[in-house]
């Protein structure tokens, strides 16, 4: 019986607790426990949310945007953009282009 469990998965360890890999979805759906987490290499930010790594969450709160380089555009709509794909598109507001480096010339463009 006991070796039947072990080749089905479902074998407990000693401590009580299942393995992330023979526990049913634990992987897929995020629900694993802290140590399973942290077994799995999934890593805590301060913050308490994964790193972008690998997260579980498909959207990035504010301090990740920030450490990835996204920024909000000005205009108010939801859609985040990098700085390298604005500057391709040759938009940048003003501080950025003074913080990146861009002189403004005489005629005001």
């Amino acid at each position: 019986m006991a070796t039947e469990r072990v080749r089905n998965g479902s074998e407990r360890l000693k401590n009580g607790s299942e393995t992330a890999i023979n526990k049913s979805g634990t992987a897929a759906n995020g629900s694993g426990t802290a140590t399973e987490r942290v077994r799995n290499g999934y890593k805590q930010i301060r913050n308490g949310y994964q790193t972008d790594q690998k997260r579980l969450r498909t959207t990035m709160n504010g301090s990740e945007r920030f450490r990835n380089g996204y920024e909000r555009l000005k205009s108010g709509n939801e859609q985040q953009r990098t700085i390298q794909e604005r500057l391709s598109d040759g938009y940048l507001t003003a501080q950025e282009r003074v913080r990146n480096g861009y002189k403004w010339l005489k005629n005001g463009y």
